[in-house]
C-alpha cells in the first residue's frame, strides 16, 4: 500500500515540477531556443529520476498525456474568458449625436456632464443659438436636431443618449459605429 501511494506522490511531484519548470524557464531572460532546450533537458532529468524509482513507463506516458490535455483545456478556457465579456453601458461615454461629437460620464441615474466637442481639435463647443462654434479652430458645426422644445442642445443629446441606452443601440455604437 505504501509503495503505491509513494508512486502516486512521485508522479504528482514530477508533474508539478514539470509545470513549474516550464513556467520558470519561460520567465528567465533566455532566448526561446535556449528556453526550449533547457526545459527539454530538465524534463529528461525528471523522467530518469522517476524511472529510477520503478514507476512503469505507461504510468509516466499517461501522466504526460493527461498533463497535455489539462494544459490544452486551460489554454482554451483562458482564451475564451476575455472574448465573452459583454460590454457594459457604463463604457458608453462618447458618440456622435445629430451631427455633433458628444462626451459624458455615466452616473447612477444616467449621463452627466454632457459636453459637445469639436471633431477637429476636441475643444469644447459653444452654442450660438443655431449652431455650435469652436473657439479654438473657429469651426462651425450645425446641430441636426430641433432644439426649440428643449432647454439646450445638451438636453436633446442627454435624451438621445438615454434612448440609445434603453433601446440597446449603444452596443453597436460602442463597437465603433458612429452616426446620427
Amino acid at each position: 500500500m505504501k509503495k503505491g501511494l509513494l508512486g502516486k506522490w512521485l508522479i504528482a511531484g514530477a508533474a508539478l515540477a514539470t509545470i513549474v519548470t516550464f513556467i520558470l524557464v519561460f520567465v528567465t531572460p533566455l532566448k526561446p531556443i535556449e528556453r526550449t532546450l533547457e526545459a527539454s533537458r530538465w524534463v529528461g532529468r525528471a523522467i530518469v529520476a522517476v524511472l529510477t524509482f520503478g514507476v512503469p513507463v505507461w504510468v509516466l506516458l499517461l501522466a504526460v498525456f493527461l498533463l497535455s490535455v489539462l494544459i490544452w483545456v486551460l489554454a482554451r478556457v483562458l482564451a475564451r474568458a476575455g472574448d465573452d465579456e459583454e460590454p457594459r453601458f457604463e463604457q458608453y461615454t462618447k458618440d456622435r449625436i445629430f451631427g455633433v461629437d458628444w462626451m459624458w460620464q455615466q452616473a447612477q441615474w444616467g449621463p452627466s456632464s454632457v459636453t459637445a466637442l469639436c471633431p477637429t481639435c476636441k475643444n469644447e463647443l459653444e452654442w450660438s443659438g443655431h449652431r455650435f462654434d469652436c473657439s479654438y479652430c473657429r469651426k462651425g458645426i450645425r446641430f441636426e436636431a430641433d432644439v426649440s422644445f428643449a432647454a439646450s442642445p445638451s438636453d436633446v443629446a442627454t435624451k438621445e443618449i438615454r434612448r440609445r441606452v434603453r433601446s440597446g443601440e449603444w452596443k453597436q455604437r460602442l463597437s465603433g459605429e458612429q452616426g446620427s
